[in-house]
């Protein structure tokens, strides 16, 4: 979960005010591998997500207005109609995604895209808080 002074300090150096934050957990019962089993099977652990954040939160901090994925609504996009959430290319910058760019797809590609986005709304449409 964040910290309400980690998420005061990332606000703080946008021009947006900050959001009431608010989250559901999903959690898993028993993480499927530990991070003990991660090591001994690859010797280190993976960098990706910090380097990741660093790389987004760079983008923004510094207005770099950079593409990135990230999830986003997609309403509107692709035939889309339901109102989720799926990782498309997005510029990023001080503001926060102020564009998302529009991939030309194949028609198998966009019916894959479709049904991933069916497949979330499925699952988001009987979600209750």
């Amino acid at each position: 979960m964040l910290s309400e002074n980690f998420v005061f300090l990332c606000f703080s150096h946008l021009t947006f005010s900050c959001p009431s934050l608010s989250f559901p957990v999903l959690s898993h019962p028993s993480p499927p591998y530990s991070a003990y089993e991660v090591i001994k099977l690859k010797g280190y652990t993976s960098w990706a997500i910090g380097l990741s954040v660093a790389d987004l939160a760079e983008s923004i901090m510094k207005n770099l207005r950079r593409v990135h994925p990230i999830s986003t609504m997609i309403k509107g996009l692709y035939g889309i109609k339901e109102d989720v959430f799926l990782s498309v290319p997005c510029i990023l910058g001080q503001n926060g995604i102020s564009d998302v760019v529009k991939v030309t797809l194949t028609p198998d590609e966009e019916a894959r895209l479709k049904k991933s986005a069916d497949t979330l709304w499925g699952i988001q449409k009987e979600l209750q808080f």
